[in-house]
């Protein structure tokens, strides 16, 4: 909805259906205090003044009675029960309408039976119910309607059933005239401000939501980009910058709860001649396809990195030296028996590996423990490639 661009210079209501089922929503319907503050009032009112049908309407004393606390007064009580109710939100108008009319009809029915001057008290009555329309129906054509209704019932009333003299019934049609009048400009005047102030809130609200929207995106894009910044485009592997974090974190003091951590290289033997042979683009493409070899060979918890070149390294918390053995040699022989397409040529790789266990509680340094794998991966590619070597502090990188 384009808020900014509602006109409400001329009318009380707006084009938008959405927008004017919304606003009758919030001012009528989900509005709960002032409609039951209306009711009560009224009901009060209509109890309190009881006390004047006791000095001016004796004769009538039981009809006011029956007016007052068995017609009016349990009709405005139950509308108040009534408020937020299915039923009400269903039939509010009518509801309106009908309490208007009735609460008007019992003090137009005081005054057509009220002797002299009592009419004049009743007849300040009548009007008081009008403004009680006026300030505090939300909508302005219901607030009339009732209004003039109760103008021209009243003119009926007096006409038909008091002998109020002439010069005394156009006076107080005179005051009742000009008293809606000034009462339409005043009730108009307050639903155009409350219809601003609620356009001036659904855009505050709209506002806020595409600001937030806006800042979720940024957010989603600032996160893709920290994400990218850790991830090797080529092989969709996470990069070096990654695995210098995750290690950092892994050596932590107490971060290993007494288990293991084993860090394995794995290199392509050979890669160069690839290249060579192939070019680059056939590089990259056994790059790709080996990184996926290997992230499918180690375990969930294990972190495969494209360490550089045609380096790989992998981050094995918990794993004993077995374990890594084992998932060792089963990621060599996965690549040795691969089926390697480079462009339009198959390509047969080995790898070698160097992998290093910590053992639990062990303190060492990101760079020494880079170094033993770095050693133990040496020492495997200098036994003829192929191999798979552990580092070791008597042999610097014995056999398994």
């Amino acid at each position: 909805m384009q808020f900014e661009n509602c006109d409400m210079s001329t009318t009380l209501k707006f084009l938008d259906p959405g927008l004017e089922e919304a606003y009758i929503q919030e001012a009528v319907l989900n509005n709960h205090f002032v409609p039951r503050l209306i009711y009560l009032g009224g009901a009060f009112l209509y109890a309190i003044f009881f006390m004047l049908d006791m000095f001016f309407l004796k004769e009538i004393l039981r009809y006011c009675v029956f007016i007052r606390f068995f017609l009016v007064c349990p009709l405005l009580l139950s509308i108040y029960f009534l408020i937020g109710s299915p039923i009400y939100k269903k039939h509010h108008t009518a509801i309106s309408v009908i309490a208007g009319f009735v609460s008007g009809g019992g003090l137009l029915f005081m005054i057509a039976n009220a002797p002299s001057p009592a009419e004049h008290l009743y007849y300040a009555g009548l009007m008081l119910c009008c403004l009680f329309y006026y300030v505090f129906q939300p909508r302005q054509l219901l607030s009339n309607s009732l209004s003039w209704g109760m103008f021209f019932l009243y003119i009926a009333v007096s006409l038909a059933y008091t002998e109020v003299p002439g010069a005394i019934l156009l006076n107080n049609l005179f005051i009742f005239f000009f008293f809606n009048i000034g009462g339409m400009f005043a009730c108009y005047a307050m639903e155009l401000t409350q219809r601003k102030e609620f356009i001036h809130k659904c855009t505050m609200e709209d506002q806020s939501y595409r600001l937030y929207q806006a800042l979720e995106e940024v957010d989603g894009q600032r996160e893709k980009a920290e994400r990218l910044s850790l991830q090797d485009p080529l092989t969709g592997l996470p990069n070096r910058r990654h695995f210098f974090s995750v290690l950092r974190e892994a050596l932590e003091p107490g971060h290993r709860d007494g288990q293991e951590l084993s860090l394995m290289l794995i290199d392509i033997d050979y890669f160069k001649e690839v290249n060579d042979q192939l070019g680059h683009m056939a590089g990259d493409e056994v790059l790709a396809i080996v990184a996926h070899i290997i992230g499918d060979s180690v375990r969930q918890c294990d972190t495969a990195c494209r360490y550089g070149g045609e380096e790989f390294a992998v981050l094995l918390p918990g794993a004993s030296s077995q374990t890594v053995e084992t998932i060792g040699r089963r990621l060599m022989e996965k690549i040795e028996s691969a089926d390697l397409l480079a462009g339009r040529s198959e390509v047969s790789l080995t790898v070698s590996v160097g992998f290093v266990s910590l053992s639990p509680g062990s303190k060492i340094s990101i760079e020494e423990v880079i170094g033993r794998a770095d050693r133990a991966l040496y020492e495997a590619k200098n036994s003829g490639r192929n191999q798979l070597r552990m580092w070791s502090s008597d042999s610097h990188g014995c056999c398994v």
